[in-house]
């Protein structure tokens, strides 16, 4: 992903990952996965404000198992709480496989 792309018209980007939801020994067990989590560290992790922040979300996830998202894009975006009716002004979806 080009982080500014989106600055050519004048908007904002900030470049932020999901948190990593697996225990430690699981990351560790998989040199790929511990690699890729390696080279992530310096991408600060969403959060509920940097949400509420934005008007639009570009996501890119990897397919798992059939599913468009990991269980990681899913608990970030099950998360917010209280931020949701500041998120969810108005939700538009477009699936791209």
């Amino acid at each position: 992903m080009q982080p500014n792309g989106a600055g050519f018209t004048g908007g904002v980007v900030r470049l932020l990952r999901v948190a990593e939801t697996a225990p430690e020994a699981v990351v560790n067990g998989q040199p790929a996965r511990k690699e890729n989590l390696g080279a992530m560290q310096d991408v600060s992790v969403v959060t509920a404000q940097d949400m509420e922040w934005a008007d639009g979300y570009a996501i890119s996830a990897p397919t798992r198992f059939g599913a468009w998202r990991g269980g990681q894009v899913e608990t970030t975006f099950d998360c917010p709480g209280p931020s949701w009716p500041v998120i969810c002004g108005e939700v538009q979806a477009t699936p791209t496989l």
